[in-house]
């Protein structure tokens, strides 16, 4: 029986794979990539959500398994209080870069966001159990645990 982070990975791998046997995804260059990734973050630091989500979207069609890109998306999607689909990106970037504490610290945070607070707690727990977390990461896990348990129980 498949969990539905294996079947999500296999799904993420065939999308990844599709894409880049795409004729137009070598039209443009790494070099164009990176200034359209650049306009994009720069977007996002200026507080301009939208725009910043509509070129991650770009990036994330155009090179599938891009994670940085879904970082991008994941984030812009967060601040356009999007958490739905914030969560949905952070999965994605959990599955392109299975190290990646700070996507699942991020993806618990929108579970919270959600209501989704069975799933949070479980998910902050892992990011403060997990061996090669950071230790601010494994802080802040632990500042959400206490504050989800807090308000549990009120």
């Amino acid at each position: 029986m498949q969990t539905l982070a294996t079947q999500g990975a296999a799904v993420s791998r065939t999308v990844a794979d599709a894409f880049a046997c795409l004729p137009g995804s070598r039209r443009f260059s790494k070099a164009q990539c990176a200034v359209v990734h650049r306009l994009a973050y720069a977007a996002l630091a200026a507080g301009e959500f939208q725009r910043a989500h509509r070129c991650y979207e770009w990036l994330v069609l155009y090179r599938g398994n891009d994670s940085r890109s879904w970082r991008g998306l994941a984030a812009s999607a967060h601040a356009l209080e999007d958490y739905g689909q914030a969560l949905l990106h952070w999965t994605l970037v959990s599955l392109l870069e299975p190290d990646a504490v700070d996507a699942t610290l991020y993806a618990g945070r929108c579970q919270a966001q959600l209501g989704q607070v069975r799933e949070a707690l479980e998910t902050f727990d892992l990011v403060r159990r997990h061996p090669g977390a950071d230790p601010a990461l494994r802080q802040q896990a632990e500042q959400m645990l206490a504050l989800l348990q807090q308000r549990r129980a009120a």
